[in-house]
């Protein structure tokens, strides 16, 4: 009586969004594993929202742009200085039903996108926050990297202990956005914790989904 779950059953159109500033390294990594994912490639689209880079960031995201016309885009948010004012860009010009967040120094693994939406659909939820995974330079973390790691990102713990997900790894139905506003522009940090404990309160429910995982370095 077991359900095989094939890639029909979780064929909904996602927008994955990415804030960055002054990362193209990382937004380089985060591209290139978000390009291989094993889903189809007529069903996502990657919106990439540079929040006034400096450097070479915004030269990383038009070249995935130019190689990728059909999957790649990107946006610009200079107007406000916060990750989630770039955001709220994004969410502005996404198609998806459901978003993705995700950031740019972070690897999603080659399946993240078919558990993330797999986790919101069987359980009928509003919001999922998968698995952050810290990563570090060597085998062994170096002081710095273990209390990066120790005190951070403890998804499992926001999600069952204060109500919200971190956007790192964050997946909800674009409804929700429509139904309770966007993120809070003009917040530096904290904008995700406001926001998941605002749908939370108001009785939204969000899971924490141990296989959709994202390797960020420490």
């Amino acid at each position: 009586n077991c359900h095989i779950v094939t890639y029909t059953d979780v064929l909904i159109k996602v927008s994955v969004v990415i804030p960055v500033y002054n990362d193209p390294s990382g937004l380089q990594d985060t591209l290139e594993s978000l390009v291989a994912q094993n889903f189809p490639k007529d069903q996502y689209e990657i919106i990439v929202v540079d929040n006034g880079s400096t450097d070479k960031t915004l030269d990383v995201a038009k070249m995935h742009a130019d190689k990728y016309p059909q999957l790649v885009k990107y946006v610009i948010e200079d107007k406000i200085q916060s990750s989630y004012a770039a955001r709220n860009k994004g969410i502005g010009v996404a198609k998806g039903q459901v978003l993705a967040f995700t950031d740019s120094d972070c690897i999603p693994s080659k399946d993240w996108l078919f558990q993330g939406l797999k986790s919101l659909r069987e359980n009928n939820v509003s919001m999922v926050a998968g698995r952050i995974e810290f990563t570090f330079k060597n085998s062994q973390p170096n002081i710095w990297e273990y209390f990066d790691a120790a005190g951070k990102l403890n998804q499992k713990s926001y999600v069952e202990n204060a109500g919200f997900g971190a956007t790192a790894n964050l997946f909800l139905r674009k409804l929700m956005f429509e139904k309770y506003g966007v993120f809070l522009d003009e917040l530096k940090s904290g904008g995700d914790y406001e926001f998941g404990r605002r749908l939370t309160k108001l009785g939204e429910r969000l899971i924490y989904s141990q296989k959709t995982l994202v390797k960020h370095p420490a």
